[in-house]
């Protein structure tokens, strides 16, 4: 439990530090950071959650076709830092079990 909080705590910390610099030319660079963090989390079951959010990528799209680049970047950011706090509890968590 105290692993989680703290990696809750470094959750919050990153998520204030942002990519650098968000705009059209560099959306799609952040968009598959996002996405190989989030396929990563996927491949040892850490996408514990999507059931909250289930289309972050979508709804980033959507924000940059609007060109709105800086909300678009907040949600990658956001699916890069889950996908890696979630694949960071997988692998910590996988022998997890009942204790009798």
């Amino acid at each position: 439990m105290k692993q989680f909080i703290s990696l809750l705590g470094v959750a919050f910390l990153t998520s204030g530090v942002a990519f650098a610099q968000c705009n059209k030319e560099t959306f799609a660079q952040h968009k598959a950071e996002a996405e190989a963090s989030r396929k990563k989390a996927s491949s040892v079951g850490g996408e514990w959650w999507m059931a909250s959010m289930p289309n972050p990528m979508k709804n980033a799209d959507e924000a940059a076709k609007a060109g709105k680049y800086e909300q678009a970047c907040e949600l990658v950011q956001m699916v890069k830092d889950w996908g890696e706090l979630g694949y960071a509890q997988a692998l910590r968590e996988k022998n997890a079990g009942p204790r009798f």
